[in-house]
C-alpha cells in the first residue's frame, strides 16, 4: 500500500509541475505574403495567415506572381521553414530566395 501512495504522490507532483501541452487544430502557424510584377514593378499585394486554431485571415490579394510561405511550430513557436514560389504555367514553382521578383526568371 505504501508503494501505491508513493507512486500516486509522485504522479500528482509531476502533473502539477508539467502543464499539459495545448492541443492545436493544425501543427503549424502559416504566413504567406504575395507580390506581383518584377524588378522595379515588384509590389506587395496581400497576405494570408493561418493561426494554430486553423483560422485563416486574408488581406489584399492572393493572386500574385510571387509568394513567400513561412511556417512556425505551434508548440515551440520556432520558425521551421521559409519557402519562396513563382506562379508559372498555372502552378506555384519553388524558387531560391534570391530569385524572388526577378524579371529574367524562366518558367
Amino acid at each position: 500500500m505504501r508503494n501505491f501512495v508513493r507512486i500516486a504522490v509522485v504522479i500528482v507532483a509531476v502533473t502539477a509541475l508539467m502543464p499539459p501541452v495545448p492541443a492545436y487544430a493544425v501543427n503549424y502557424e502559416t504566413a504567406i505574403d504575395y507580390w506581383t510584377g518584377c524588378d522595379a514593378t515588384f509590389t506587395y499585394i496581400g497576405d494570408a495567415y493561418q493561426d494554430c486554431n486553423g483560422s485563416w485571415t486574408y488581406t489584399g490579394s492572393q493572386a500574385g506572381d510571387w509568394k513567400r510561405e513561412m511556417k512556425w511550430n505551434c508548440n515551440t513557436e520556432m520558425l521551421v521553414s521559409t519557402l519562396y514560389y513563382h506562379y508559372c504555367g498555372g502552378t506555384w514553382v519553388l524558387i531560391n530566395p534570391n530569385e524572388l521578383g526577378a524579371c529574367d526568371l524562366d518558367c
